[in-house]
């Protein structure tokens, strides 16, 4: 009798211990796949089929209107080439003479040809003047100058180059060669005086190494005694154990 009891208080034991875990071993239910879908390992386990869009968690076949196309994930759809999207339809755009369509999805829909310029909803065509060409942008004038010519009004005049001058990288301006200066639109030499030399840049000069810079001369470096040129050759400064006392280098202790 006393085996039956324990073996009943065992069993309880066992359904009141069970009744307290956790639901972690249970597996959750698999959602059911609606009609034109797959099931995928991501999201809620299902996606519409190509051609077909979720609405209300069913599989709706998407209907196209009439010069439309599904986009490439077969979502949705999008309008052909001469036709703009509005509401539920695809309206055909109105192109201008001497333009063609877009598939641009905002915007006019279209665009004026090589050669024309959109005024006020038309292409009107580029007056291109001599010594010029089509730079293919839509706004401004349309064209550029050739190199060696700059725009002035409606026309491209020649950049004229001075003597010892030649046109920079745009093509459009000049500067002077290396030694010459820019003056009243002439390119003029870079007069050097003695003991002096041409920087890198060639539009300046500077004096030689014991030389200094006195208005438009290089004066000799004076060194007293018990001095040295600095790094620059251009000032001087003491000898070591020696100390600047004006234009003269004294002991520290005099």
């Amino acid at each position: 009798m006393s085996h039956i009891w324990r073996s009943s208080i065992s069993l309880l034991a066992c359904i009141l211990f069970l009744s307290i875990l956790p639901p972690v071993f249970a597996q959750a239910p698999v959602a059911a796949i609606p009609e034109n879908a797959v099931s995928t390992a991501y999201g809620r386990g299902w996606s519409c089929l190509h051609g077909y869009a979720d609405r209300g968690g069913a599989c709706s076949k998407i209907n196209l209107p009439p010069n439309a196309y599904l986009n490439a994930r077969g979502e949705t759809w999008d309008c052909s080439r001469g036709y703009r999207k509005m509401q539920e339809l695809c309206v055909q755009i109105s192109v201008p003479a001497n333009a063609h369509p877009t598939n641009e999805p905002y915007g006019k829909g279209w665009r004026c040809s090589r050669g024309f310029v959109e005024r006020e909803g038309d292409c009107l065509r580029i007056a291109v003047p001599a010594n010029a060409f089509l730079n293919g942008q839509a706004i401004g004038s349309g064209w550029e100058c050739e190199r060696g010519f700059i725009a002035a009004r409606n026309e491209c005049a020649r950049v004229e180059v001075p003597e010892n001058g030649y046109l920079d990288r745009s093509g459009q301006k000049w500067v002077c060669d290396h030694g010459y200066l820019s003056s009243a639109n002439k390119c003029v030499a870079i007069a050097l005086p003695a003991n002096a030399f041409l920087r890198a840049s060639g539009d300046e000069w500077a004096c030689e190494r014991g030389f200094t810079r006195l208005d438009n001369a290089c004066a000799p470096v004076v060194l007293p005694p018990n001095a040295h040129l600095d790094i620059f050759g251009e000032r001087w400064e003491c000898d070591t154990s020696f100390i600047r006392d004006g234009q003269q280098c004294v002991s520290p202790g005099r």
